[in-house]
Parts: C-alpha cells; sequence; structure tokens
C-alpha cells in the first residue's frame, strides 16, 4: 500500500508541474519587441546585466548607436539614441557600474568613445572621447 501511495504523490507532483508551468508562461506572456523607431538592420550588438535589468548597445548600418533595456519581469523594451552617424561598422561595448550604464565604442574616424548615462540624474548622454586617431602631417 505504501509504494502505491508513493506512486500516486509522484503521480500528483507530475501532474501540478504539467499544469502550472504552462500557466505561469502564458502569465508572463512573450517579450514585446522594442519601438520600431529604430532603423535597421543592426549589425553589431551587445548585452549586459545590471541585477534588476537587461541592457543592450547596438550600432545599425547607418552607424546610430542605440540603448536599449529591459527591467526584470517586464516585457516592455525602452529604447534611447545615444548617438548618429559615426558608428558604422563598429562593435559597441556596454557594462554596468553599479549606478552607471557605459558604453564605449569607436566611431568611423578612430576615435575611442565612451558614454554613460547616470540613472538618478538626468537622462542625458555624455559623451568623452578617450583616445583618437594619430593625426597624418
Amino acid at each position: 500500500m505504501r509504494a502505491n501511495a508513493r506512486r500516486g504523490a509522484r503521480w500528483l507532483a507530475g501532474v501540478w508541474a504539467v499544469a502550472v508551468v504552462p500557466a505561469a508562461v502564458v502569465m508572463a506572456g512573450p517579450a514585446q519587441a522594442a519601438p520600431a523607431q529604430a532603423p535597421a538592420p543592426f549589425t553589431y550588438s551587445t548585452v549586459a546585466w545590471t541585477h534588476s535589468a537587461v541592457i543592450v548597445a547596438s550600432v545599425n548600418s547607418a552607424g546610430d548607436l542605440y540603448y536599449w533595456w529591459q527591467p526584470d519581469g517586464s516585457t516592455t523594451w525602452n529604447q534611447e539614441l545615444v548617438a548618429t552617424g559615426q558608428y558604422e561598422g563598429s562593435v559597441p561595448s556596454i557594462a554596468w557600474t553599479g549606478s552607471t550604464v557605459i558604453i564605449a565604442d569607436s566611431d568611423s574616424g578612430g576615435q575611442v568613445d565612451y558614454y554613460y548615462y547616470q540613472f538618478a540624474g538626468t537622462r542625458t548622454w555624455h559623451e568623452q572621447p578617450v583616445a583618437a586617431a594619430p593625426e597624418n602631417s
């Protein structure tokens, strides 16, 4: 009799898992795509995790640098244009410092640029050149 009781408990646990997991997936729903304002195609992108959001930096074929974030538990992507027309064919890097999103990229002239965004302040991206390509004399 005990063997049957154990089998029944395992069967009940299996039925519960089969019922609950699909329900959780249906309730969460699929992630929503970013707004259609960003012109594709995007050739290079990078991703990081802030412990509360997924963050992505990407460059499109026009050389525009974009930033997206999706808070944990959300299905909505938020999008920002960081810089326009200077990063064609480049590969951005993105990181989180604990309070600031950092994006680094090199522009078409060979200059390395560093962007940072302060969550606890404005929504303004600040550009700081790090290194420039040597000038030809």
